[in-house]
């Protein structure tokens, strides 16, 4: 029994010792957390890369810029007020504005385009115009007066039956002269002019107005300053092939090319 006793004795000897060393095995330490401070110097790194990318990239930009697009200076006032608003003289020739276009291979309704010479009687100057119909659509004048002694007839232009509303002109109320040189110049001014006289009988169907659908690749383009703008009014439509490209960039009078392309950017960031 005491052999027994003395062997048990040992056993729970053992087995609190065991115990004793579990717990006093020491935990695992844990790795302390490393915080990264920033120096200015390493901050100073980051914006210095930064811009050196900026730099390549606004330097890419402008070489594809000038291969891409072709720049030409805006002289009268047809657009104003969107281009030339602050040009002076007979012909609207100083403090003018300068565009840059771009070819396409169709255009879409309020695109600024630039068309080729020869559409109007003197014949050697490119035009600025805003296309405001496309192919396939159809445009009616509707004559608003009633006054066979009026020297102008106001109108409005509908586009597929629908009244065309345009905050971007300079006037509201546009006009046509009755009694005008123009429709001698022009023989599709004169159809018209026949048209919207209210002494004429019916033409096309209803008095005093003038519809026409445009053809396979024809635009009708117009100045925004309608009163003082020779356009597709006076020389009709006109044909894709006649169009040199769409303005993508506007600098105004006194403003810098780089100025012009935050402005064009910042644009672009608001409309979406």
């Amino acid at each position: 029994m005491e052999n027994n006793y003395e062997i048990n004795q040992d056993l729970n000897n053992q087995n609190s010792n065991e115990i004793e060393e579990l717990v006093n095995i020491p935990k695992k330490q844990e790795r302390p957390k490393v915080i990264e401070i920033q120096t200015r110097s390493t901050i100073f790194s980051y914006f210095l890369g930064a811009m050196v990318i900026f730099g390549i990239c606004f330097v890419c930009f402008l070489f594809v810029f000038q291969i891409l697009l072709t720049q030409i200076g805006v002289h009268g006032y047809s657009m104003q007020p969107t281009i030339n608003s602050q040009a002076q003289g007979e012909n609207g020739d100083e403090k003018t504005d300068t565009v840059f276009y771009i070819d396409r291979n169709s255009y879409s309704y309020k695109d600024i385009v630039i068309i080729k010479e020869g559409k109007t009687t003197s014949g050697d100057e490119k035009l600025i115009k805003r296309v405001i119909a496309v192919p396939g659509q159809t445009i009616t004048f509707k004559s608003l007066t009633t006054s066979l002694t009026s020297n102008e007839i106001p109108y409005e232009i509908y586009i597929d039956g629908k009244k065309l509303e345009e905050s971007y002109i300079k006037d509201q109320n546009t006009y046509f002269k009755r009694y005008s040189t123009l429709d001698v110049q022009y023989p599709f001014f004169k159809t018209i002019l026949n048209a919207l006289k209210s002494e004429n009988s019916i033409i096309n169907g209803n008095p005093n107005e003038y519809s026409f659908t445009l053809g396979k690749n024809e635009y009708f383009v117009m100045g925004d300053n309608r009163n003082d703008s020779v356009d597709s009014r006076y020389f009709g439509p006109v044909k894709e092939s006649e169009i040199l490209g769409k303005v993508v960039l506007h600098i105004e009078y006194d403003d810098s090319l780089l100025k012009a392309i935050f402005k064009n950017i910042f644009a672009t960031c608001l409309l979406y």
